[in-house]
């Protein structure tokens, strides 16, 4: 979902709305197309739960500028040159507290142009670890269903993701529906404060495989800060068998938490 990404300006392209769908209460896809033939080609290369930053109009930045949003590829068709990105629905945010992103997902319609910049790196499957163990919130959803969807046939994976209500729960597609591993999604329902505690419960009442699992692990800061202390401590897991990703802490804006990292 939607993270951060390096202060350095790469080059912008545009992309235009082909349609929308509502996924769940919690979830709408937005599928885009190049404005220029060739602007999305370079994305058949990115690497499941790589990110793009969409660049969105914003009024407290100044008169026709864009604060930028990181956003996970879902999926792109490069025989259509289709991409697909999935926003989650902050329902339970008033309007008037929407930050840029949310105010243009509300409105968007087939034909609304953004400009975006990336791809930034994905997740790269270890053919060597014995299993993989997916860890996220709903904002993590879109990189963890394209990772499950790339893995391996025969990879021995656990999935456990921490959801408000059961409202954020999505219908698999395609193959992924009826494909074994479907079977080792686990949703931890909680609310924010108390996800990290509940997704660590969660983890510890779970007999694991044997071997030492590569993690993905992404969405809030303090979620993830709890369960990497599980990882890294109980578990043992070096450091660098984890691929985690912040995307957003509780209660702060993007530059709110961007200014708090620069203290």
């Amino acid at each position: 979902m939607s993270q951060l990404l390096s202060s350095v300006k790469p080059a912008t392209r545009r992309m235009r709305v082909r349609a929308v769908h509502t996924l769940s209460p919690r979830m709408r896809r937005v599928v885009f197309t190049g404005v220029a033939a060739t602007d999305l080609a370079d994305l058949a290369s990115a690497a499941p739960g790589a990110a793009i930053k969409l660049m969105f109009p914003h009024d407290a930045a100044g008169s026709g500028r864009t604060l930028g949003r990181a956003y996970t590829i879902r999926r792109y068709h490069p025989a259509r040159g289709e991409l697909e990105i999935d926003f989650v629905v902050h329902d339970e945010t008033p309007a008037t507290q929407h930050g840029p992103a949310a105010r243009w997902l509300e409105h968007a319609a087939p034909g609304d142009e953004v400009e975006f910049a990336g791809p930034k790196r994905g997740f790269r499957a270890d053919p060597a670890a014995p299993w993989t163990l997916l860890i996220g919130d709903e904002t993590a959803l879109p990189a963890i269903f394209a990772i499950l969807e790339t893995l391996p046939e025969h990879a021995q994976v656990l999935t456990y993701i921490a959801i408000g209500d059961a409202r954020a729960r999505l219908p698999l597609e395609g193959a992924l529906a009826s494909h074994p591993r479907s079977r080792n999604i686990h949703w931890v329902e909680s609310d924010t404060a108390h996800a990290g505690a509940m997704m660590v419960g969660a983890l510890s009442a779970q007999s694991m495989p044997t071997g030492t699992p590569q993690v993905f692990l992404a969405g809030e800061a303090s979620l993830l800060k709890q369960v990497r202390t599980l990882l890294e401590g109980a578990w043992a897991v070096p450091r660098d068998a984890i691929d985690a990703k912040g995307y957003w802490t509780a209660g702060l804006s993007r530059e709110e938490r961007k200014a708090a990292e620069a203290r």
